[in-house]
């Protein structure tokens, strides 16, 4: 059984970005205490793209910390932008990547039952 730590959850709003104003909400911020987990995410949380972020197959977005320093090293330039938050994640987990899990591997947080589905990218 493989474990992990959630480090933060964070949601977040959609609104117009980049230049053409399209709407996303990868500006997730942390939330303190508990959140309620719904069919289709977490409470509060919004996609600007419902065709391919959100829904009960991508209901929540987690990334590794274990990843951050490597975007860091690879673009030093932008190196302040890679943390918490960066991808649009809802979860923050440490102690694992995706090298750890498989496909259909469940997970249980709080009352939530989590499930790894495929991703776009099939990772």
């Amino acid at each position: 059984m493989t474990t992990f730590v959630v480090a933060e959850m964070r949601v977040g709003r959609a609104r117009p970005f980049g230049l053409r104003g399209q709407p996303s909400a990868i500006d997730k911020q942390r939330v303190l205490g508990p959140i309620t987990a719904e069919g289709a995410g977490l409470a509060g949380d919004e996609q600007g793209d419902r065709r391919h972020h959100g829904g009960p197959d991508k209901a929540i977005h987690a990334y590794p910390v274990a990843h951050y320093p490597l975007w860091r090293k690879d673009i030093p330039e932008a190196a302040d932008r890679f943390g918490p938050g960066a991808f649009g994640e809802n979860l923050v987990v440490e102690c694992v990547t995706e090298a750890d899990i498989c496909l259909g591997d469940r997970w249980r947080l709080g009352t939530a039952l989590l499930a790894r589905g495929a991703s776009p990218a099939g990772s």
